[in-house]
């Protein structure tokens, strides 16, 4: 494999125990890639939001991660323009009629406005 330039990675159960902070060994391997020059971020089903834009500070790394990627690949921060944009959102015709398909069933359907 090359050189590897960016990781992107999921946060609860994949770079962290879930609802816990970042093991050791893995804030140690975090800091020495990034300061080899590799772009860093956290991935998330969640919308972006300060909280995970931020959670370096959490973490105790040594730096204030390149972008972060939300909603599933829907929304995207980056540091150089630290705005998020927003990427192939639903129309509210389409939300109506997908959850329409889950009204007979057993699910718990949650839409999120404005981040939350």
């Amino acid at each position: 494999m090359s050189k590897i330039r960016i990781l992107a990675a999921d946060v609860d159960g994949t770079l962290t125990p879930k609802g816990q902070n970042l093991m050791p060994k893995t804030r140690e391997a975090l800091n020495r890639l990034h300061a080899e020059g590799v772009l860093i971020g956290p991935a998330s089903g969640r919308p972006l939001d300060g909280m995970i834009i931020n959670k370096w500070k959490d973490w105790g790394l040594d730096f204030s991660f390149d972008f972060a990627i939300g909603m599933n690949g829907g929304d995207l921060w980056t540091k150089e323009s630290d705005t998020i944009e927003h990427f192939y959102q639903l129309q509210p015709e389409d939300i109506k009629q997908i959850t329409g398909f889950c009204w007979d069933l057993d699910l718990n359907v949650i839409i999120y406005e404005n981040a939350y």
